[in-house]
Parts: structure tokens; sequence; C-alpha cells
């Protein structure tokens, strides 16, 4: 329940790409992906959490993004043991945004 003057005065995340498509890779390959996110607001960009569907991609760090700037999400992915064909994966971004406050990005590509 945020006002408007609230809503106005907030951050406005926007990530240049939203998926980041690694293509074909050899199972047992790291998968070095990164999103951009600027804060198009007019507050501070804050990401409260980062989580996962699956307990082979990490992140780095993400630290709070200024209005008018831009964040980079790093991300790493270990299909060692992964199942064979398609992998999509989506990570979920817990934030201060009142219009974001639940920002989806994927990672997606085949293994073979």
């Amino acid at each position: 329940s945020w006002t408007k003057a609230q809503r106005d005065a907030a951050a406005s995340p926007v990530a240049d790409e939203s998926t980041f498509s690694f293509g074909k890779v050899k199972a047992g390959a790291k998968i070095d992906a990164s999103f951009i996110i600027k804060n198009t607001g007019k507050s501070a960009f804050k990401v409260y959490k980062i989580d996962s569907e699956s307990s082979r991609l990490s992140t780095s760090p993400f630290g709070d993004v200024a209005p008018g700037r831009k964040g980079t999400l790093k991300c790493t992915l270990d299909t060692s043991g992964m199942p064979k064909g398609e992998c999509l994966i989506v990570v979920t971004l817990t934030t201060n945004s009142p219009l974001r406050p639940i920002m989806n990005l994927f990672v997606t590509g085949w293994i073979e």
C-alpha cells in the first residue's frame, strides 16, 4: 500500500535482457551469465534476496544501485550432473521496488 508519492520516489529496476541463453554446451561445462540492471527510479535499488530453483546456480553479491546507474548480477551455472536436453533456470530477485518487488531472470540453453 504505497502512496503515489512513495511510488514516484522509489527505485525502478529495468534489466537490459531478462534472459541469458548459453546455446549448446557439453555436460560438465561451467556457464557464466550476467544481467545488467538499470535503476530508472529516484532512490537506490536494493536486492534483499536472490533465489534460484537450481542448486547448481550460484550468484555473486549484488550491491545497491543508485538512481540512473547500472549494476551487474553475475551468475555461474555448473552443468555437471544435470540432465541432457533443454535447460531453463529461473533466478528470482526480491527487491525494494514497489512496481517490481519480484524480478525473474532466466538462464536457458541446451546441455549435450
